[in-house]
């Protein structure tokens, strides 16, 4: 299941897949076809959309973070 929007001139995509009773949503931030970020998350209890759904918010919290020259710290 995969997934892609734009967002502030970003690209985000985004693929859902179960792994060890969770989803694992893997993100991939890509400004001019070159790959900003990347990163795997984890998320429980929840349908394989609304975990694709988290993942991308928190890829737009990182692209707002980014145009203003700040980090977003990761949890954990």
């Amino acid at each position: 299941m995969a997934q892609s929007i734009t967002y502030r001139g970003f690209t985000v995509s985004s693929t859902a897949k179960e792994a060890g009773g969770k989803w694992c949503v893997t993100l991939c931030i890509e400004k001019d076809q070159s790959i900003v970020r990347k990163r795997q998350m984890f998320f429980s209890r929840c349908t394989p959309d609304q975990a694709q759904r988290n993942g991308t918010t928190h890829a737009m919290r990182e692209i707002d973070a980014l145009v203003q020259g700040q980090t977003v710290p990761r949890r954990g």
